[in-house]
C-alpha cells in the first residue's frame, strides 16, 4: 500500500519532465509510492506520451482551465486535504530529479505537526544559522520539495487564500504561527531548470545544494542541463537568443 503521494505539476518544458520521471522511475522503495501528475491547460500534449513510456503508473490530473504555478499547488494541496489517499505527500516540480533514495529516506522521518520540512536545500532560501547539521532552519521555503501531512494541508486550505505569490504567503503563515521552517541540509532532488520565472540569468539560478547524485539517469540529465548552459551562454547573460533548445 502507498505511504507517499508524489504530486508533480506540469506545464512545458518536456525536455525536463522526462528526466524527472526517469528518475522517479528508479526509486527504491517505489512500491509505497503514488504519483500524481497534474497536467495544467494548456500542457504539452507529448507529456501524456512520455508517462505512459517511464512512469506508467501515474494519475494524470487533466486540468480543465489555466491554474498557473501558484493555482495547481492550491489545487493538489487542496485535493490531499480533502482524500489523504496517503500519510504523506511530497510536492515536485516538474523540472526537477531526484535521488534514488529520496522515497526511503522520507518514509524514515517522523512527522511532526509543528513544522514543514523540505527535501530540497534550495540556494535562493538561505539558512537562519549555517550548520553541518543533517537539518537546517530557513525563514521561507519554496512550495517545491516540500512534505505535507494532511493534518498541515488542511491547515494551510483553511486559512491561505490563493493570490500573489502562495509560496511566500504559505511560508509568512507558519512563521506567523511559530512553525519551524526545516529543510535537509544535503538535498535530495535537484532543480534542472535553468531559465524561467526564478532562473531569469547568470547569478540568480534556483540550485540545490549538497546534492550528490547516485545514478546514471540523474547523471545524465545534470549533463545535459550543463551543456544547454554553456551553449547558451550569451543568452542566459541577456545579451542574445538561445543558439539551440533541446527537444
Amino acid at each position: 500500500m502507498a505511504q507517499l503521494r508524489i504530486a508533480i505539476p506540469f506545464y512545458d518544458r518536456l525536455w525536463l519532465f522526462r528526466h524527472c520521471l526517469a528518475t522517479l522511475a528508479k526509486l527504491t522503495q517505489r512500491d509505497h509510492v503514488d504519483f500524481a501528475i497534474y497536467l495544467d491547460h494548456g500542457y504539452e500534449p507529448e507529456a501524456m506520451q512520455a508517462i505512459g513510456e517511464l512512469l506508467p503508473e501515474a494519475q494524470a490530473v487533466i486540468l480543465p482551465r489555466h491554474l498557473g504555478a501558484s493555482g495547481v499547488v492550491h489545487r493538489i494541496l487542496s485535493d490531499y486535504a480533502e482524500n489523504p489517499v496517503t500519510d504523506r505527500l511530497l510536492l515536485l516540480d516538474a523540472d526537477m530529479i531526484v535521488r534514488t533514495d529520496l522515497a526511503a529516506t522520507i518514509l524514515g522521518w517522523r512527522m511532526r505537526p509543528d513544522m514543514i520540512i523540505s527535501v530540497y536545500n534550495s540556494s535562493e532560501h538561505q539558512a537562519i544559522y549555517s550548520s553541518s547539521a543533517p537539518f537546517l532552519h530557513k525563514s521561507r521555503l519554496g512550495a517545491t520539495g516540500t512534505l505535507w501531512s494532511p493534518d498541515v494541508a488542511r491547515l494551510v486550505i483553511q486559512n491561505v487564500a490563493l493570490r500573489g505569490n502562495y509560496d511566500t504567503l504559505i511560508s509568512d503563515f507558519f512563521m506567523a504561527r511559530g512553525m519551524a521552517l526545516c529543510c535537509s541540509n544535503a538535498s535530495f532532488a535537484q532543480h534542472l531548470g535553468i531559465y524561467g520565472t526564478n532562473n531569469l540569468k547568470f547569478g540568480n539560478i534556483d540550485y540545490g545544494l549538497n546534492y550528490s547524485p547516485d545514478g546514471p539517469e540523474q547523471a545524465s540529465a545534470m549533463a545535459e542541463v550543463f551543456n544547454d548552459m554553456m551553449v547558451n551562454q550569451p543568452f542566459h547573460m541577456g545579451k542574445g537568443k538561445r543558439r539551440e533548445k533541446p527537444v
